[in-house]
């Protein structure tokens, strides 16, 4: 889909036109579900977390009500989805972990780790999918957009959209200093949600010759993934310690839970770098150091 602003649209028209196209993939996503259900509910998933950053940057002219009432819907669907996630990270943050510290490791004394949260994965997921009532989640999707296409956008301009986007980088700014004082899980996944509303706002605005624009946006994509990972981490370190039996003895699940640690102290030293670069300019001068940020298409 163009997930961007074209040539000759208002603001409000491309804003519209995005939502239309998201509920009609999401709509698309859960009517061929019966061919893969997991990828089917990860791809609406994406597609609600799309439509969340565009409602916070439309929020500036939707009445309190509304927003409430479209948020709140995009938020219980989201949540519908989410039954067997937590299983699937903590399988990929094991592989990613394991192929991180590969050159130090005997992959073959934690196959039976990854056998024992493979095997968990598919319970959850089989489980999840039985329970799934798609016909409901397809209705709460109709209601989801009735909701949304009732919004009336049209005050939603070009100065409304830049204001919106420099309201979600001072959050950022914000969630960057609760983080610093307390370096804690919650603070992380909060940044990282922020981070990801810029990162799709901004995509809006991108041009061709805006290096700086298009630089930024490749920085937010980087930190998500970084603060990603250190929360797939946390989620993976914190079943260990409630479920200790999935490493099979002590020694092996200290062992995990070292690497564990060892491995998130990188990410957030990294993660910290990056998003102080990112979030360097006080909110006034952020745009501004943008240079020309014209609302057209990336060609």
């Amino acid at each position: 889909m163009r997930f961007y602003l074209q040539h000759g649209e208002s603001p409000a028209d491309a804003i519209a036109r995005i939502i239309r196209e998201l509920l009609s993939t999401a709509r698309h996503d859960l009517t061929e579900s019966h061919r893969d259900p997991d990828a089917a509910v990860h791809a609406v998933r994406k597609s609600l977390k799309k439509l969340r950053a565009l409602l916070r940057l439309v929020r500036p002219v939707i009445k309190g009500k509304a927003f409430r009432a479209a948020d709140r819907a995009v938020h219980d669907l989201a949540r519908q989805l989410g039954g067997a996630r937590d299983s699937a990270v903590m399988l990929c943050a094991f592989d990613q972990l394991v192929t991180h510290f590969s050159p130090f490791l005997n992959e073959a004394a934690y196959a039976p780790i990854r056998q024992s949260l493979a095997g968990r994965y598919q319970v959850a997921i089989e489980q999840h999918l039985s329970r799934m009532d798609y016909d409901r989640l397809r209705s709460e999707l109709h209601n989801l957009e009735r909701l949304l296409t009732q919004l009336d956008l049209g005050e939603f301009s070009e100065k409304k959209l830049l204001g919106s986007v420099l309201k979600t980088y001072r959050q950022g700014r914000d969630e960057l200093s609760a983080l610093r004082d307390e370096p804690s899980t919650e603070h992380g996944h909060a940044l990282r949600k922020q981070a990801k509303y810029l990162w799709y706002q901004l995509r809006l605005l991108r041009e061709s010759n805006n290096t700086k624009l298009l630089q930024l946006i490749q920085e937010l994509n980087e930190l998500g993934e970084l603060l990603g990972q250190d929360h797939d981490l946390a989620v993976l370190s914190a079943t260990l310690q409630r479920q200790p039996e999935i490493c099979c003895n002590a020694v092996r699940s200290e062992l995990v839970t070292g690497l564990i640690e060892t491995r998130r102290v990188a990410l957030l030293s990294a993660a910290l770098r990056l998003a102080d670069k990112i979030y360097l300019q006080k909110p006034k001068r952020f745009l501004s150091g943008l240079g020309n940020i014209a609302v057209t298409p990336l060609l």
